[in-house]
């Protein structure tokens, strides 16, 4: 059908053929614009539209006539030159996934259904009807409220930034996709909040822990916040286990759950069904989004509520340690009282109420001696703790020789050791020279005899050693209290020198807390591991060493 050779009053619509006319009809309508224009087309028009350059002097025109032209295409990598180019001439705004392609002038319209860039156009409809010029001019409307400028999308593009957007789902289906999506997107960082404990076992499903637990062996850090029952506290420790870098704390059931990824985006689902087995049946709606402040404000809630489960945990845990704390103590208390009880018992019954003097024999005197030591030291020890809690231990620093100190300790215990029956060595290989230190000379006793005793504790006495190392590096004053005996259980080894860190019935868990104290407060470092011939375990400290006085 050939091009009409001028434009008409009366409506029509047709559909021009081959690239001769539907070329000649689309230059026609540009021609014919009077003030203003709206197009609307797809990735492939800017390149059209820049190459072709019939169409180029087109844009050309408009631009040395004043026309106001606004133009709606999809901003690619691809087409971002031509779209720059484009920009020069007309208002432009960027859409995603743009399709179809029309322009609409003040009393003429034309459209093609497919655009090749650097190729003319073969099929072109055009129309003068009023109700169609309407009726685009509207579809035109709604698409340019939606767009966003050009500049933006091309600054996105050059920067490598992510565009803001929020997305409402409730296709089950792309719901079930975002799981995966999400979980194979973590790099750094990815926080959780599961509603319900039927969640974990659906997301398992879908495979979206194994990708967690990739991306968590690989470095990233995992937080989830989930109710824990017998359904699901299988999973839950087997998924830590797998991965130690995810953390599960225990939460409340709830309607809705939450995901966040390298604090970059995040999604918020609602449960329509709790009890569906599988994803895409359980949720009803689901916002998605990158919006900036969403992020910060999800993340902040999260926070405040992983803060709050780190808390209470915490809390139950030391509510835990004073209970057993108590029992040990009550128990530790009890047996000393319980023997000097006994004693006094004992010589009340062998005693004649006509004398005033009462003999006691040697064992009763030791045995009382070493009850009484035992509840001095007991009592000390709860005292000190007190301190520390409360910043309340104070240092009465003074210089003094460390290898006599030692020297004088191990003296003290081997009379203990005596005592008590135990056939126990403790040596010393100190170095030769004196080995000044500033220091609480009593506080630096209670370390050293606290983990002295604490390898006599655990020793064998048959062939039982303990050797007491002291030398001198880099400025610091090194003990090292090495044993044969039994080693430390793995169980306490990680909270060794933490509050009440006891095997039950075996000491109030009190004395290395108060060590690792006592050698900090004095700028020093303390540490203890099982010896590596499997036989025992090895105590270190080390103190600043005081510099000598020249006069």
């Amino acid at each position: 059908m050939a091009a009409p050779a001028s434009p008409t009053n009366i409506e029509r619509t047709e559909v021009f053929y081959g690239s001769e006319d539907a070329m000649k009809i689309l230059l026609q309508a540009m021609r014919n614009v009077k003030k203003e224009a709206v197009t609307c087309s797809d990735a492939q028009s800017a390149g059209f539209s820049m190459t072709i350059e019939p169409v180029r002097q087109g844009f050309i025109d408009f631009k040395k006539r004043g026309l106001k032209i606004r133009s709606i295409t999809e901003i690619t990598k691809e087409n971002l030159e031509y779209c720059k180019q484009l920009g020069g001439y007309v208002q432009l705004r960027h859409l995603d996934g743009l399709r179809g392609n029309f322009a609409v002038s003040e009393t003429e319209y034309v459209a093609t259904a497919i655009i090749n860039e650097k190729e003319p156009v073969t099929e072109t409809i055009y129309s003068n009807a009023k109700a169609i010029l309407e009726q685009h001019r509207y579809f035109f409307e709604t698409l340019w409220n939606k767009a966003i400028p050009a500049e933006q999308r091309i600054r996105e593009l050059e920067q490598g930034v992510e565009r803001e957007f929020v997305e409402v789902i409730t296709d089950g289906a792309r719901a079930t996709q975002l799981f995966v999506e999400f979980a194979s997107s973590v790099k750094k960082e990815a926080q959780l909040i599961l509603s319900q404990p039927t969640v974990m076992e659906r997301t398992r499903k879908v495979g979206m822990w194994d990708l967690l637990i990739e991306a968590a062996n690989n470095g990233a850090q995992i937080q989830v916040i989930s109710p824990i029952t017998n359904n699901n506290e299988q999973l839950a420790k087997e998924i830590t286990v797998r991965a130690p870098n995810i953390k599960i704390f225990p939460g409340p059931v709830s309607t809705a759950g939450m995901f966040i990824v390298d604090n970059k985006r995040y999604f918020r689902a609602e449960d329509k069904d709790p009890e569906a087995s599988e994803v895409a049946d359980a949720i009803s709606v689901m916002i998605y989004s990158n919006n900036v402040n969403g992020v910060k404000s999800f993340k902040s809630l999260f926070e405040i509520l992983w803060q709050q489960l780190e808390m209470y945990e915490k809390l139950s845990a030391h509510n835990a340690m004073q209970r057993e704390f108590i029992n040990i103590a009550a128990h530790e208390l009890r047996t000393p009282i319980q023997a000097l009880l006994g004693i006094i018992d004992l010589i009340e019954s062998k005693t004649d109420i006509r004398k005033e003097k009462v003999e006691l024999s040697r064992a009763i005197i030791e045995m009382m001696i070493r009850n009484v030591t035992r509840l001095e030291r007991l009592s000390a020890n709860i005292l000190d703790a007190s301190r520390i809690e409360s910043n309340t231990l104070k240092l009465n620093k003074e210089v003094f020789d460390l290898n006599q100190k030692v020297l004088r300790v191990i003296d003290d215990l081997k009379i203990t050791t005596y005592r008590e029956r135990k056939n126990i060595k403790i040596v010393s290989n100190s170095i030769p020279d004196k080995l000044e230190i500033y220091a609480d000379k009593s506080r630096i006793f209670e370390v050293l005899s606290n983990l002295i005793r604490n390898s006599i504790r655990f020793s064998d006495e048959e062939e039982a050693t303990i050797i007491v190392n002291v030398e001198q590096k880099e400025g610091y004053a090194v003990v090292e209290v090495r044993d044969n005996g039994r080693g430390i259980d793995p169980e306490i080894m990680p909270k060794l020198f933490t509050k009440f860190a006891t095997k039950s019935y075996q000491g109030i868990g009190l004395g290395l807390y108060i060590s690792k104290s006592i050698v900090e407060a004095h700028g020093g470092k303390i540490w203890a591991e099982n010896n590596r011939n499997g036989k025992g375990a090895t105590f270190t400290f080390t103190l600043p060493v005081q510099k000598p006085h020249h006069g």
